[in-house]
């Protein structure tokens, strides 16, 4: 009964738990976060909410083309250029500001790179980030929109990031 109760309170006292969904990766969800993924025709998706409404959502998918490593930095690069010209044209978001840094993400089983713009949407301000990285030798690439606390929990939750199995 006392090991009973003492792995309850263990478990309550976790505030992420491990998570695999009915994809290939493996990762710890903070606590209050959903986590959804979608398979089809060869494609893996991930999307995951923070528990208040409409404050973020990270989205993540296998990267198709055949990709090293080495080469994320220079990928991330070009989607964040992307970004910045596709924003230039208008839209429903608005750059404050169009300079980034691509900053290193990694964990114990991914590697990869990142990086973060602030927008406008009417008044709100948010950010969107943008990352890929490769977990066990495969690469993923993904965005996230939303308020910036959750960008920093959304980073943590990818250095969890492993293969199933």
């Amino acid at each position: 009964m006392r090991y009973l109760l003492c792995t309850m309170m263990l478990l309550a006292a976790l505030h992420g738990q491990s998570a695999a969904a009915d994809g290939p990766l493996e990762m710890v969800v903070p606590e209050g976060w959903t986590l959804e993924y979608k398979g089809e025709n060869g494609v893996d998706f991930y999307s995951l909410t923070p528990p208040s409404a409409g404050s973020g959502l990270l989205m993540f998918f296998k990267w198709p083309a055949p990709t090293q490593p080495r080469e994320i930095p220079m990928l991330v690069k070009k989607l964040a250029d992307g970004f910045v010209k596709a924003s230039a044209k208008g839209g429903k978001y608005k750059l404050t500001n169009k300079k980034y840094e691509i900053e290193k993400l990694s964990g114990e089983h991914c590697v990869g790179n990142h990086t973060a713009f602030w927008i406008k949407s009417g008044k709100d301000d948010m950010l969107q980030g943008i990352f890929m990285v490769s977990v066990d030798g495969q690469v993923w690439n993904g965005q996230f929109t939303g308020q910036s606390e959750h960008w920093l929990t959304s980073l943590k939750l990818l250095k969890t990031l492993k293969k199933k199995g």
